[in-house]
């Protein structure tokens, strides 16, 4: 499970952060293995996408995508333009 925590709804940066567990939220960690510590914009729900193993963050501004089910991420994609939202089939 992955989860995205920030300093407030909105603002120029609410140092968002992304932690991960594997116990169903009894024990935390701090993603910091491929992706930013802290981001200026929000990790929302619809930031976050899950494929088989695979899972697909974005920042707003890169894409990433962590192999591992959301323990370590490797940069993916740097878009022309902002990413608003991440779709699955």
């Amino acid at each position: 499970m992955l989860c995205g925590v920030s300093d407030g709804p909105s603002g120029g940066d609410v140092h968002a952060q992304l932690f991960w567990t594997e116990d169903t939220g009894e024990n935390w960690v701090h993603v910091v293995d491929g992706f930013p510590e802290s981001t200026k914009r929000n990790i929302d729900t619809f930031h976050i996408k899950f494929s088989g193993d695979n899972s697909w963050v974005s920042d707003e501004n890169d894409l990433y995508l962590s192999r591992d089910k959301g323990r370590t991420f490797e940069l993916f994609w740097n878009p022309p333009e902002e990413i608003s939202v991440i779709s699955t089939y």
